[in-house]
């Protein structure tokens, strides 16, 4: 098994997360990054290289490396969509430079996730070198819309027929080493707080207005102070649910410094916990919104829900976990931990369609943030790992 090692192209790997952080991808605007994927991978020689669009001009990247039949398939899964750079000032290395500096690459989604993607592209290539086919299909896809939770990446390629494996692998953590077999879920909401205008004037005994900003702060405080029902998890150790009040505006269009604000929306994020019920918590918040109507007398608040995802986890026996576990103390001589996810990922898409996958990566907490960088080694450990996991797990 350990002979595919020897077709495995490290400083390949290397090279290719540089390249891709040269090419920006920021949400929306992934098809240059994608077409350039989609060359590479034909270059390497698998079967079916396709460019799948869930949207107009934001191609998925789907490949294919079939095997002779009668094996488990596996999914190799990363995201193309990246974050912008933000505020240049606060990087020291250009954003989208790809600069090595102390064993380091540095570079907007050179962690989320381009070091991730590099991995599996290598780990495909080995095995296709070594030229002995696998019994099960080894599928490839890099999509867009993962950063904003959209449908248009894996989640149309699952639902449209696209995608289809026993066991998937996703290829970003925080910390490498970590297998993480659940993830949280979310549940979102616009929440609108009305009330009645008037102009700005000193206060009298005479009722004339109701703010409705004043409304919403009353509303924020209650639902942020809201502790949500749960059974702890042993994932989630120390972890729970909790809502976090988001982007608040009055919505009236040239809203007057001068006149009472008679509309003010906020939005709410919702974490949730596996075993938590959605539907449960909305009716809780709800409620919450009810009673402070009853309560103040003058509040009214309308709920319109933007999106949801419910917590999902894999097995804990699910032979990937024991498959990648395996190989990466071969790898490193190190135990790898089966943790939870605290955030929401593209999991909730390939679990409910029944493509049982756990996240793991290259790891730490510089994504999202000036000066973003991996680790060289982490490259070439994870490479290694995903080659021998894909060789146990097709051949099995």
């Amino acid at each position: 098994m350990e002979d595919i090692l020897k077709y495995l192209d490290l400083e390949g790997a290397v090279k290719l997360c540089q390249e891709l952080v040269r090419i920006p991808s920021p949400v929306g605007k992934e098809k240059k990054v994608a077409v350039h994927l989609a060359e590479v991978l034909r270059k390497t020689g698998l079967d079916e290289v396709t460019l799948i669009e869930g949207e107009k001009d934001r191609p998925n990247v789907l490949a294919r490396y079939r095997g002779t039949g009668g094996g488990h398939s596996l999914l190799f899964y990363g995201h193309i969509d990246s974050e912008s750079p933000g505020v240049r000032e606060e990087w020291t290395m250009d954003p989208y430079g790809g600069e090595i500096k102390d064993g380091k690459v540095y570079g907007r989604a050179s962690k989320d996730m381009r070091a991730g993607i590099s991995g599996f592209v290598k780990a495909a290539e080995a095995m296709i070198r070594r030229g002995v086919r696998p019994k099960g299909d080894l599928v490839l896809a890099f999509c867009v819309d993962e950063e904003v939770a959209g449908p248009n990446g894996i989640g149309y390629l699952v639902k449209n027929g696209h995608v289809k494996a026993d066991a998937a692998i996703y290829g970003e953590t925080y910390r490498l080493g970590d297998i993480m077999r659940a993830d949280s879920g979310f549940l979102w909401l616009r929440i609108t707080s009305i009330g009645v205008p008037a102009h700005c004037q000193l206060r009298t005994d005479e009722k004339k207005s109701v703010n409705a900003v004043e409304k919403m702060a009353k509303l924020i405080l209650k639902l942020t102070a809201l502790h949500l029902p749960f059974k702890p998890h042993p994932l989630f150790a120390g972890m729970y649910p909790g809502i976090t009040a988001g982007t608040t505006i009055a919505t009236r269009e040239n809203q007057l410094i001068n006149a009472v604000p008679d509309r003010c929306t906020a939005t709410f994020d919702v974490r949730l916990l596996p075993g938590m019920d959605t539907d449960e918590v909305r009716a809780i918040i709800q409620r919450a919104a009810r009673e402070l109507e009853s309560e103040d007398g003058e509040a009214k608040f309308t709920i319109q829900e933007i999106s949801r995802r419910g917590p999902t986890e894999t097995p804990e026996d699910h032979p990937i976990i024991q498959t990648i576990a395996r190989n990466f103390e071969k790898v490193t001589g190190r135990k790898a931990r089966v943790v939870g996810h605290e955030m929401t990922s593209d999991e909730y898409f390939l679990r409910n369609a029944g493509i049982m996958g756990v996240h793991f990566g290259p790891g730490n907490w510089a994504g999202h943030k000036p000066d973003e960088h991996i680790e060289i080694e982490q490259i070439h450990i994870v490479a290694k790992v995903y080659a021998l996991c894909a060789h146990d797990y097709l051949f099995a």
